[in-house]
């Protein structure tokens, strides 16, 4: 149908979103080359649509998904450059997004998550610098997110995890006082939660990893 109407962009976008569900269900099998082929399809699509809607924020937005989806692909078939560009096309949508409108928390997040993959993709890169700017921003973002829902349990963990990372990050960079401060951080949210959510092991486990890296921080590990 799409051939016979390439114009159509209802019938672009229905066919997107077809690429976009084949893909995920070859993400979830292993089958990572079928996945990116689809999801490459997906991305074809919504570059023709954005560019010939270039305000539309659906479209806009679809087309960060597809780029993020294609990262995760690269990032698991362990090509990081590539992983690198997708998410960073993915980060420069959500910026845009997000700046057009600045109170969405569902845009808000997104360019968190965006933020957080590319500092992972950095720092398993060994480019420190880099991951740490990336890690902040996304800590940045969770500290706004979480003050405007202070009690959303996922946005308390989700910015516990930004500072252990930050924190990690300078513990690689020997900067052990920035390091500190950010595994205090991070010991603070979740002994709340390990209090709080006693039948969740997530949030005492990761209570006790950072408190052993603050041990080993101090000098005073077992």
């Amino acid at each position: 149908m799409q051939r016979a109407n390439p114009e159509s962009e209802s019938l672009k976008n229905g066919l997107a979103v077809s690429y976009f569900k084949l893909g995920e269900i070859y993400q979830s099998m292993g089958k990572l080359p079928e996945a990116l082929r689809y999801f490459e399809q997906q991305t074809s699509l919504f570059e023709e649509l954005q560019r010939a809607n270039p305000e539309s924020e659906s479209l806009k937005n679809g087309l960060a998904v597809s780029y993020s989806k294609l990262g995760e692909i690269y990032q698991s078939m362990g090509k990081l450059p590539e992983a690198l560009r997708y998410f960073e096309q993915r980060s420069k949508l959500g910026e845009e997004l997000q700046r057009a409108n600045p109170e969405s928390e569902s845009l808000k997040n997104g360019l968190a998550i965006s933020y957080e993959k590319l500092g992972g993709i950095y720092q398993s890169m060994g480019k420190l610098p880099e991951a740490l700017r990336y890690f902040e921003q996304r800590s940045k973002l969770g500290e706004e997110l979480q003050r405007a829902n202070p009690e959303s349990v996922a946005l308390a963990n989700g910015l516990a995890i930004s500072y252990y990372k930050v924190g990690m990050v300078h513990g690689e960079m020997e900067h052990l006082e920035e390091a500190w401060q950010y595994l205090k951080q991070a010991e603070h949210i979740w002994a709340i939660l390990a209090e709080s959510f006693a039948d969740t092991p997530e949030y005492s486990r990761n209570l006790g990893i950072v408190r052993q890296w603050l041990a080993r921080l101090s000098g005073n590990e077992s």
